[in-house]
């Protein structure tokens, strides 16, 4: 039964799916189904997410169903709602990051002080946190950063020269 089984030529990829989850060992799975561990993984969530979604369908109670997959109703709910929204990638994962971050600081803020500094050592003078918003301020840049916020982007721009 574990033998090759040919079909066209290719290994029915549904049998060595199979196997390898019974292995339930990593390597295996990626091994088998001939792709980089992410891809695979993804792979595995996204059938895992359809064989939930068609055990809903042919009518099988939520409970049987997330009792034998080990999820919560909460995730079979989310994938069955995107499933109803007729999305063709309905079982892809999405992006979780923020669509905006309306708090950042500008870039016009940031490359001010990181030019600052620069100016303020030439000169010899105290380039620290304070004595560059002190300079912001009496230039009259707004809005002017917090000592913290102008130290994180004087420590992410010496990161990026070195």
């Amino acid at each position: 039964m574990y033998g090759s089984h040919y079909r066209g030529g290719l290994l029915d990829l549904n049998n060595r799916y199979s196997r390898a989850m019974a292995s339930r060992t990593k390597s295996n799975l990626t091994r088998m189904t001939g792709g980089s561990k992410e891809a695979t993984m993804a792979t595995a969530q996204e059938q895992r997410r359809q064989r939930a979604i068609d055990r809903y369908l042919a009518g099988d109670p939520i409970e049987d169903i997330c009792r034998e997959l080990a999820c919560a109703k909460s995730w079979l709910y989310k994938w069955r709602e995107r499933y109803l929204a007729t999305d063709p990638a309905w079982s892809a994962e999405r992006s979780r990051s923020p669509r905006t971050t309306p708090t950042k600081t500008s870039q016009r803020i940031e490359q001010a002080v990181v030019a600052l500094r620069h100016t303020l050592a030439q000169h010899g003078k105290g380039c620290g946190a304070a004595a560059i918003q002190q300079a912001l301020t009496q230039q009259g840049i707004e809005p002017v950063p917090s000592q913290r916020t102008i130290y994180r982007i004087l420590h992410h721009y010496a990161k990026e020269v070195t």
